[in-house]
């Protein structure tokens, strides 16, 4: 199985640990006659609420209960009239007629009726499970709004028809206003919503995913060695589902290499990696950074550091929680575990014995080429979170550093790039002409030029390839000959289902390439090249060109990413 560090587990994963109070309680409800109440999980980032989506997107379906199910990432610029037209055709598509034949949408509101009452006309008889995944990325009047549409239906579920009418609804700290306290009461549901906080796992639950994820080495694993990993591994962690998994993964490659697990000096290696910002893969430190500076909880933080005392109640300890900083221990807040809270310190230049410590800081940022920056009140602040995150730049200039744009991944084979003719390094060429587009349209460009000496390249290379939306395929003999592109690229791409642009280098078999994979559902994927339509015809590869000819293919290829990642921000309307 091994271990995932970037998005959802698939469903069944037996790395899904510590939900099964969550699953528990909201199968408890689907069993009512009548739902009393609905459901709102919220949690710190990176806490598991997609995987745990998932996990009851499946479980439900596996029983027979009907599912409809909506990521509001999607409509972070929609109305409430252009919400509810987007969710009434989900549930179309999921509910049939009256003959079992599929519905059709009809317009909204639909025969002048509201979509509560519309609702009721559908005839949803037995047990139905509406999954709301990513709440707060509406925009907060649409979010009261739909929720006081959602409260209206629990209200008048019995003169509805809708007493099985089930609704679960994912969201962090986006959910709520900085002037408003962070519970189920104040949330935009008001009392008609179940609470549930994602805690972080156990050590116990860090145990049983350890061995899960590592049954698949060749080696048996001695019970103590396991023990020993997980007790190391959860006194840098306490259990944070993300950097467990990261951990995981660590000491899975290594097994796979030497036939031994990591030892404790190794993790505390990798820890002091991670908070220095040198670690490859490792984005999630920095969104934290950046998560505080963008709710102005910086002074908030910079006193926990000194040791000042934080209500767990407060809204800055609220949304402290929620940002994924810290956790409430005895209605106090604590960092959330060793590793986050050695991170602040670096960051900040806080000494942990309370004092500053200004050349810690100076350090982080980098003496040569970065300066002391000032923010818009005017007080000196060290530029330490360009330096903190892995930014390693190309020839190009292009910076490869992991935030959270949109991204294109660059397949190819170094042969072709490797010429002493820079008209055929094909890669160069195309990362000069789709440059001036990732400025305008804001996107990011990955390759393995952006590696360097010392990175785990095959461990960057798949995380970078697991996050991209599209990718660009270079293809020549070479190419298709490569066993690393065929075997590890390309399959992981397909699982993503991420778009796919083909460009002919030279003539070749492209139209023998299938890859076969599975995505995080565990849905099957199949890809021909023969069945996309390729950015030139086969008779017209890069070489059979001038100069001229190859420029305008690559042109029309970065017009188009540049058209597909400025149609991703958009709702699907």
């Amino acid at each position: 199985m091994g271990f995932l560090c970037r998005g959802p587990l698939p469903p069944g994963s037996p790395l899904f640990q510590g939900r099964q109070a969550q699953i528990d309680s909201i199968q408890k409800t689907v069993r009512r006659e009548e739902v009393d109440g609905y459901h709102l999980i919220f949690g710190s980032r990176q806490s598991g609420k997609t995987t745990l989506l998932q996990q009851l997107d499946w479980l439900f379906r596996s029983s027979g209960v009907r599912v409809c199910r909506l990521d509001l990432q999607l409509l972070h610029c929609a109305s409430h009239e252009e919400v509810l037209v987007i969710l009434a055709k989900r549930l179309l598509e999921v509910l049939p007629g009256p003959s079992g034949q599929p519905r059709t949408f009809e317009g909204f509101p639909l025969k002048g009726l509201e979509f509560d009452t519309w609702l009721g006309t559908l005839g949803i008889s037995g047990p139905f499970v509406l999954l709301l995944d990513e709440l707060g990325a509406l925009t907060p009047e649409v979010r009261e709004r739909l929720a006081m549409t959602l409260r209206g239906i629990f209200s008048e579920r019995r003169d509805l028809g809708l007493q099985r009418f089930l609704v679960v609804v994912f969201g962090g700290i986006e959910l709520y206003q900085q002037d408003q306290s962070v519970s189920a009461s104040n949330s935009p549901f008001g009392n008609v919503c179940f609470e549930s906080y994602l805690p972080d796992l156990s050590e116990g639950e860090v145990r049983c995913l350890f061995s899960a994820g590592l049954r698949e080495c060749e080696k048996a694993i001695e019970p103590e060695q396991l023990e020993n990993l997980s007790r190391a591994v959860y006194r840098h962690t306490a259990g944070h589902p993300l950097l467990t998994q990261w951990f995981g993964r660590y000491a899975f490659d290594t097994m796979q290499d030497r036939q031994t697990l990591p030892n404790d000096d190794e993790i505390e290696q990798l820890a002091r990696r991670v908070v220095s910002g040198t670690a490859a893969d490792m984005s999630y430190l920095p969104r934290l950074f950046r998560g505080v500076e963008k709710y102005e909880l910086t002074d908030t933080v910079s006193g926990l550091l000194r040791g000042k005392c934080l209500s767990g109640d407060s809204r800055q300890g609220k949304q402290l929680e929620l940002l994924g900083v810290v956790r409430v221990v005895e209605a106090m807040c604590t960092f959330r575990n060793a590793l986050i809270e050695r991170a602040f310190r670096r960051f900040y230049g806080e000494s942990p014995g309370g004092g500053s410590d200004s050349s810690s800081a100076l350090e982080l940022a980098g003496k040569s080429g970065q300066e002391i920056q000032h923010s818009t009140d005017d007080r000196p602040r060290v530029n330490a979170l360009n330096a903190l995150e892995p930014t390693a730049k190309s020839g190009h200039g292009i910076d490869y550093s992991n935030d959270d744009r949109p991204g294109v991944f660059i397949s190819y084979a170094r042969k072709d790039n490797s010429s002493r003719d820079p008209k055929k390094r094909w890669l160069d060429r195309f990362l000069e002409i789709l440059t001036p587009f990732t400025r305008r349209f804001d996107f990011q460009i990955w390759t393995d030029v952006a590696l360097k000496i010392g990175d785990p390249w095959h461990l960057d290379i798949q995380g970078q390839l697991t996050c991209v939306q599209a990718a660009v395929l270079l293809v020549s003999p070479a190419f298709l000959a490569s066993e690393y592109v065929i075997g590890n690229e390309l399959p992981v791409l397909c699982a993503a289902r991420a778009r796919m642009y083909p460009i002919l280098i030279s003539p070749s078999a492209y139209d023998q390439l299938e890859i076969s994979a599975q995505d995080a559902t565990g849905a099957s994927v199949a890809w021909k090249m023969k069945d996309v339509q390729l950015a030139n015809p086969p008779g017209e590869t890069l070489m059979d060109m001038s100069e001229a000819g190859q420029n305008r293919v690559m042109l029309k290829v970065a017009k188009e990413l540049a058209y597909y990642f400025q149609k991703l921000r958009q709702p699907p309307l």
